[in-house]
Formats: C-alpha cells, sequence, structure tokens
C-alpha cells in the first residue's frame, strides 16, 4: 500500500507521465499542421520550395528520431516554406507566394521541440501548454484523442486554398502541351532572362573578386536561390571580407557555398545559408580548425564501413549535400557500431565475406530514410536498420545492384550524347535536370525535343523536371515526359 497517494493522485501521475513521454505516432500527431502545411506535394509546381521543404523534412524526421532514442543530436537550422495566405500575385510569380521560416533545433526534449517548431510557424499554440514555474521548461502536448481536429484550419490555410477540384485542375495543367505553355509563358521567360543578366555577369566579378581576395578554391551557389538572392548573399559576404578580413585567412584553398543551411559537409566545404546573418557565418568560419578534424576523420570510419560490408564503395552525395560533417560521422559510427555487433558480436548469426560487395555501392541516408536500392545500383541504407536486415536485404539485392549499375553507365552515356546534341540545336544558354530526373528520363525528353522544331527556345535556361514552371529569373522548366 502507497501512503499519502490516493488513486486519484495516481491516475493523474500515469496521465502526467505517458503525456510526458510522447511515441513516435503520437509526435506525428502533434505536429500534423505542420506537416500538412510543408508536405511537399503542396508545392508540386515550385520544385526548389518542394525539393527545400522535403530534404528539410528528412533532417527533422532524423532528429525526432534520435531524441526519442536517446541517441546524440547536434543543434541544426532549417528551412521551410509556408505558402503566405496574404499573397495574391499571378501564379508565375510564384516565389511572392511564399514566406520562408527558419526552425532552430537545439533541445533534447521531444515535447519542448514540438512546442518550438509550432510556435515558430504560428501554428497550434493552444494545443501546446509550457509550464514556466520550474527550472527546465515542461511541454503537455494534447494527446491525438484530446485534440480538436485544428490541423484541418490548418491545412486550408497553409494549402493552395483550392478544393479537390481545383488541386486535379493544377494536375490537368501540368499536362498541358509544351507548345501551349511555350505560347503562354516564352515571352515572360525571355523578359525575365534579360532583366537577370545584369544581376548575374555582376555576381560573377564579385565572386571572382572574393575569391581572388581569400585565395579561396571556389565560390558556388547550389541554393536554387534567384540571381538576385545570390548576389545580395555575395556583397554580404563581401562586406564581412571588408570589416573582418583577418578573421578569414583560414578560408584559403577552401570551397565556400551558398545554399540552405550552414556549416560544414563531410569533404569540408564550407556551406554558408543565404538567409543567415553574416555574424552567424562568421561564427562558423572562425572555428573550422574544429570541424576540420572530424573531416579527417570520414575516410577512417567510411573504410571501417566498407570492410564490414564486404569491401562495398562509400559514396557521399557531394551534389545534393545536406548533412554536415557532424551528422554524417554520426550516421557512419551508428552503422559500424551495429553491423560490429551483429557480425562479430558473441550472439552474431549471420556474415560478410571479405570482398563479396567490392563491386557494388553504398551511400549512408538519416535514419528518417528507408533501406532501399536506387535506381543507378546504389544500395541506400539508414543508420536504423538491425544488421540482419541489412544483410539479407544485401544478398538478395546484389545481382540486381549490379546489373542496374551497368544500366544506368549505358544510361548516363546516353543522356550525355542527347544532352549535347540538344545543346547544340537549340543554343540553350545552359541546360540542367532536377535531381528526380533519371538519365533515362532525361535521354527521352532530349530525343523528342530533337525530333521537333521549337526556335522560341533558343538561347533560353531549360530546366528538365516534372513541372512546367517559370522562375523569376526566367528559368524554364519542363516536365521530362512533355507532350
Amino acid at each position: 500500500m502507497l501512503c499519502g497517494v490516493n488513486r486519484l493522485s495516481l491516475k493523474r501521475c500515469a496521465r502526467y507521465i505517458f503525456i510526458r513521454h510522447l511515441s513516435s505516432a503520437q509526435t506525428k500527431a502533434a505536429l500534423k499542421p505542420f506537416y500538412f502545411a510543408v508536405h511537399p506535394d503542396l508545392f508540386g509546381q515550385y520544385p526548389m520550395q518542394r525539393s527545400i521543404n522535403e530534404d528539410s523534412l528528412k533532417r527533422l524526421n532524423s532528429y525526432l528520431e534520435d531524441l526519442q532514442k536517446k541517441n546524440p543530436v547536434n543543434p541544426t537550422h532549417l528551412l521551410f516554406y509556408l505558402k503566405n495566405d496574404t499573397a495574391t500575385p499571378p501564379l508565375e510569380e510564384g516565389l511572392d507566394l511564399f514566406k520562408t521560416v527558419r526552425v532552430s533545433l537545439f533541445s533534447r526534449d521531444v515535447q519542448f521541440t514540438i512546442s518550438h517548431i509550432l510556435k515558430t510557424c504560428g501554428m497550434l499554440e493552444d494545443l501546446v501548454t509550457l509550464h514556466q514555474n520550474s527550472e527546465k521548461p515542461k511541454v503537455s502536448v494534447a494527446l491525438p484523442y484530446d485534440a480538436p481536429l485544428h490541423w484541418l484550419n490548418v491545412y486550408k490555410q497553409f494549402s493552395d486554398r483550392q478544393s479537390p477540384v481545383d488541386l486535379a485542375q493544377l494536375q490537368r495543367n501540368s499536362r498541358l502541351s509544351l507548345r501551349d505553355f511555350l505560347d503562354k509563358n516564352i515571352k515572360n521567360a525571355k523578359g525575365k532572362q534579360e532583366s537577370s543578366q545584369s544581376v548575374l555577369e555582376e555576381s560573377k566579378l564579385l565572386s571572382d573578386k572574393i575569391c581572388e581576395e581569400l585565395r579561396l578554391n571556389k565560390l558556388q551557389s547550389i541554393s536554387g536561390w534567384s540571381y538576385a538572392s545570390y548576389h545580395g548573399s555575395l556583397k554580404n559576404f563581401w562586406n564581412l571580407c571588408l570589416s573582418k578580413q583577418s578573421d578569414l585567412q583560414n578560408l584559403k584553398g577552401r570551397t565556400i557555398i551558398f545554399t540552405d543551411w550552414t556549416g560544414v559537409d563531410p569533404l569540408g566545404r564550407v556551406m554558408l545559408n543565404a538567409q543567415d546573418v553574416p555574424e552567424f557565418w562568421l561564427s562558423n568560419l572562425t572555428s573550422l580548425e574544429d570541424s576540420d578534424v572530424l573531416v579527417d576523420q570520414v575516410p577512417m570510419w567510411e573504410r571501417k564501413l566498407s570492410s564490414l560490408l564486404g569491401d562495398m564503395k562509400i559514396k557521399y552525395d557531394e551534389d545534393s549535400p545536406s548533412v554536415s560533417v557532424v551528422e554524417y560521422l554520426n550516421y557512419l559510427y551508428r552503422v559500424v557500431s551495429s553491423l560490429k555487433r551483429g557480425l562479430l558480436g558473441p550472439d552474431a548469426s549471420t556474415t560478410i565475406q571479405p570482398g563479396e560487395f567490392k563491386e557494388c555501392t553504398a551511400r549512408i541516408l538519416s535514419p528518417a530514410d528507408a533501406l532501399s536500392l536506387s535506381l543507378s545500383g546504389e544500395f541506400r541504407i539508414p543508420p536504423s536498420i538491425p544488421t540482419e536486415l541489412i544483410v539479407d536485404f544485401l544478398g538478395k539485392h546484389k545481382q540486381k545492384a549490379m546489373d542496374l549499375h551497368d544500366e544506368n553507365k549505358r544510361n548516363i552515356l546516353t543522356e550525355e550524347q542527347a544532352v549535347q546534341s540538344c545543346r547544340e540545336k537549340f543554343q540553350f544558354s545552359s541546360l540542367s535536370k532536377d535531381s528526380s530526373v533519371s538519365p533515362l528520363q532525361m535521354s527521352d525528353c532530349c530525343e523528342r525535343l530533337l525530333g521537333e522544331d521549337y526556335p522560341d527556345i533558343k538561347n533560353t535556361n531549360l530546366i528538365v523536371s516534372k513541372y512546367y514552371h517559370v522562375n523569376e529569373d526566367g528559368q524554364i522548366s519542363i516536365p521530362w515526359n512533355w507532350k
């Protein structure tokens, strides 16, 4: 018998503990308004916003999973796009339809993190109650069956503000013929391209000037921001150079990339978020030596993992950097530790022979991703998968991986030839593709373009994607399977 504690007190205590320790499902339920507001499917016609939200969601889910599993986490900053409910420009002025939200993740408390995310985005403050009377903030989150369905209103507020019928109409618009799309948009696209050309040229001159002043290896942007945004970042960085040049001597020989996060990637490249203030850049740039120590450890951990996986090649996706060196090392460490226990521990029930997978390649992803085999024949391995499932998956798909790898090499060669022919025929200022478009899809798109006569797309900047779109710099996106 428990003295001084009645049944009602026990019931209240149990409910408090239950609320304080949210399950993964309860966490997702509490964040449902946020997920509805930033879901990539809501940004179908805006490839850049869709891609950034998709990447940020993966990193957020990985962070939350680490918190729930009591794994070590590192502070990180995420960028999300939300539909701006007050903006009413024409559709082709898409960027004006959005507002950006910077979510900083720093707490090791799941409930506080949920509260912080919702409050940062201005959502559902009534679902989260902060108890400010204690030294450490405690957060009570209403359980799914207690919470009113406010997320329906949030969905209406932050979605396309259109009925399902209107969304279906957007899908039909994406299947317009290429001729119809060009007839409606080519004049506008060329006008924007001409207007942005001077900004592009100024950015090139300023970039060269910064590289020479700091003796950088390279300075570039892969964030998808407009030319004007990139130029603004360059000017801010140049002003930082002028005022703090003595603090930036450690940048000699380095590569700086303006993107959507600030930090150092596993290759040692310096990432600067175009939306961060220069003071935040400086605080990171003056502590690069700490990151260099971690960068030097990456090859060692990749070799350890390769050895455990039968000499499989471990490849980091340098074309789409989205994780810091700290995060990447954490992923490698977790996979290596798990494989050691499963393959070499006293209870090991499975093995991988040396050299068994030497012809295969793997990428290590965040815990939020799934164990899979890509169309290019690369194994995609998250740290959250048990050893026996990894070994079973590798064994079952080894031959398919090698076949896909060989097929992908052939497709890349075909793609290069088709792209070159397209560039020559249409004299594109630039011709590129979205990361979601495969080499085979790109080849198909280019080969069909070669068989048609579209003189109005000559000297334009063309991006092969999955949607029709003209951005503010006049870059034209077309679906790879255009009609």
